[in-house]
Order: structure tokens, then sequence, then C-alpha cells
């Protein structure tokens, strides 16, 4: 649950079946950079309600459209963020399911596939996938543990569709 005492674990923290599900669930129907605005608000939003603080970027058609780096933050919450862009955009999956993918093949890299460094095994990277176009950007977060990176998602994301079923 977002908000629980960070985890560091060597190993997903989530079912691959649940992470195909959230993927599935969270599709958009359009997503334009109007949208981006008001994603933004509401993981902002969450960082206040949770007083968590999260380095934020949305990513969308190349081009970083929105970031947010709290107070105290690290260039390497910023290295973070882009490690986790390029991990969805290259996988086409959010970064806690590329973990669980490859934790359970046995391996955390497959070198014949992807070149090292290029990817991370971590929570904090969600695809934004529009319905009938594809993965076309990516929300991204760093903050207090692969756990709460990735409920911080899923929770803009529930908050979002909820918002626009209204």
């Amino acid at each position: 649950m977002l908000g629980e005492s960070p985890q560091s674990a060597s190993e997903p923290l989530f079912e691959l079946s649940e992470l195909i599900a959230q993927e599935e669930k969270y599709q958009f129907d359009c997503f334009t950079q109007k949208n981006v605005r008001r994603m933004g608000e509401i993981m902002l939003s969450i960082c206040d309600e949770y007083s968590m603080d999260f380095a934020i970027a949305i990513y969308l058609n190349g081009i970083t459209v929105f970031k947010y780096l709290p107070e105290g933050t690290k260039r390497t919450h910023d290295i973070w963020l882009e490690k986790k862009i390029n991990t969805v955009m290259t996988m086409g999956w959010s970064t806690m399911r590329t973990w669980a993918f490859f934790d359970q093949l046995g391996n955390k890299r497959k070198p014949e596939v992807i070149p090292s460094g290029e990817i991370v095994f971590c929570g904090g990277g969600f695809p934004i996938n529009v319905k009938g176009a594809g993965v076309i950007g990516v929300l991204a977060a760093s903050g207090p543990g692969d756990q709460n990176d990735h409920e911080f998602l899923i929770e803009a994301l529930k908050r979002y569709f909820e918002e626009q079923s209204r």
C-alpha cells in the first residue's frame, strides 16, 4: 500500500499477471499535452496527500513534457527517471512488469536482446498506451522505493480514470 515503509527487494513485489492486468486496465483513448497537465496535477496532489516526495516525469511523443523534482532531489533521481522512461519505451511494459518478466525467466538481463544499462529492474515507470496507437509515452516516478514508486503511479492512474469517467 502506498505510504508503507519503503522496501528494497531483490525480486519483484507484484505478480506478473497483476502487472499485465494493470496495463490492460489503464489504456487511454487519447493522451495529449492537455492530459499531461491534469495527470501531473493529480500526481502532485498525491505527493501532498501522503507527504511523500517523488521525482516525477511524464514523457510523451519523444520529449519530457512534465517534470517535477522536489526540494532535496539529487541528480540520481533525474537519472532514474530517464532510465525508467527508457525501459518502458524499449520494452513497451511497466518497469515493474519488465522486472517480474525477467525474474520469472530466472535471469535479470538478456544481453543478446537488451544492451546493458539500457533498462532497469525496479518500480516507477508505466506506459502511456493509447488504444490503436500503442505506447506513446511514460509516467515515471522516483522516490521512496520500488513498491511505493509503482503504487504511486497506479494510484495516479486510478484517480485520473475515475475523474475521466464522471
